[in-house]
């Protein structure tokens, strides 16, 4: 392993000289930049070799006034909003499910299946389901409506957040002008949907993209192939993943989750509006949609002042470089959704790399 690690080390070495100038890889999963700072790849990179944040964090991706959506169904007497320990601690407008939100009417699940569990076991109440996540998580809540219908299951819905970041990544690379020189992408977004999927990246960016599970060694190497390509100017899409991925994807997972979604538009931080980017149920799974059937819906996008984790997300600015970072918003008193969330890149910076990484200019 140790010679695998000094090879690797030394083709990124190599290419930094001959380049002469840094390069920039964007990581596209939140559990990517922790993995990285945890693993202390970040630190040990070559000077030249910056890792910058993507839009990759789930609970980083929606509306804001989303929180406050949440909070109001907390309210209505015969609802149990059903969440994920990570939106908790996210503020909204309005405040944080934590700390705002009627207590007795959240239950804490890990995903939509536990949620499902809660409508069997609570039938005289309606089980809420905050859905939240990518296409791997959009699997997992398809699978739980196709459940409950099959069962006839009344007392379950969901509000529907799943991003595909397909779209997003398009326009956030169409907005950078070529100054993202590579791509790490999501390993479970590849085991659904195939790395084929990714393949515009490469022919219309001409940018490599490494498709890596969490193992540090893989990281590693992935990243030193990343720099071979760039050095060769012959990009390509790289796989160091433990499971086998198809090029082409998962039939059944797709055909699960476009069964009982379809996209939408979405508005995510730092992008805007992004065309076909949100997951929503289609019209004949109305009876499980929680928008429809409680006639609750974000309003707008609303910025916390003096935030910038709509540049963060965008890979355009480190936390670092937030006025509120590490003043106003901490990981016990965060100010946004990129402090609260587990894997947040700024709780991620808050974490590792508070008062020791120098700010990207």
């Amino acid at each position: 392993m140790l010679e695998r690690i000094r090879k690797s080390y030394a083709i990124m070495d190599q290419v930094c000289r001959q380049l002469g100038r840094e390069i920039f890889i964007m990581e596209t999963c939140g559990v990517h930049t922790v993995s990285n700072f945890r693993n202390g790849i970040r630190t040990s990179l070559p000077q030249n070799i910056k890792l910058i944040t993507g839009p990759g964090c789930p609970a980083c991706a929606y509306e804001s006034d989303y929180i406050d959506m949440l909070l109001q169904l907390t309210r209505i007497d015969n609802v149990v909003l059903a969440v994920q320990a990570d939106l908790m601690r996210v503020p909204g407008p309005s405040g944080s499910l934590e700390k705002d939100a009627d207590r007795g009417h959240i239950e804490i699940v890990v995903n939509a299946g536990d949620a499902f569990k809660l409508a069997e076991s609570i039938t005289d109440k309606i089980i809420v389901y905050s859905a939240m996540g990518f296409s791997d998580a959009a699997v997992d809540t398809a699978g739980a409506i196709i459940q409950a219908r099959s069962q006839r299951v009344k007392n379950f819905c969901i509000v529907s957040n799943h991003r595909s970041t397909t779209a997003a990544l398009r326009q956030l690379f169409e907005s950078r002008c070529g100054d993202v020189d590579a791509v790490i992408l999501p390993p479970f977004a590849a085991r659904v949907y195939g790395i084929n999927r990714f393949r515009w990246i490469v022919d219309d960016f001409k940018m490599p993209c490494l498709v890596a599970g969490f193992d540090p060694m893989n990281t590693i190497e992935g990243i030193a192939e990343i720099c071979r390509q760039i050095m060769a100017h012959a990009a390509g899409i790289t796989v160091m993943f433990d499971e086998d991925v198809d090029p082409q994807g998962n039939s059944e997972f797709y055909e699960l989750i476009h069964s009982v979604f379809q996209l939408d538009s979405g508005v995510w931080p730092g992008l805007g509006r992004v065309e076909k980017s949100r997951y929503v149920l289609k019209d004949d799974m109305a009876d499980f949609d929680a928008y429809k059937r409680f006639d609750v819906k974000p309003t707008h996008l609303s910025k916390t002042p003096g935030c910038i984790c709509d540049q963060v997300l965008c890979g355009r600015a480190e936390p670092t470089k937030c006025p509120l970072f590490d003043r106003d918003c901490t990981y016990e008193n965060p100010a946004d959704s990129c402090m609260a969330a587990e894997d947040g890149p700024c709780r991620a910076y808050y974490r590792w790399a508070r008062k020791k990484t120098k700010p990207r200019e």
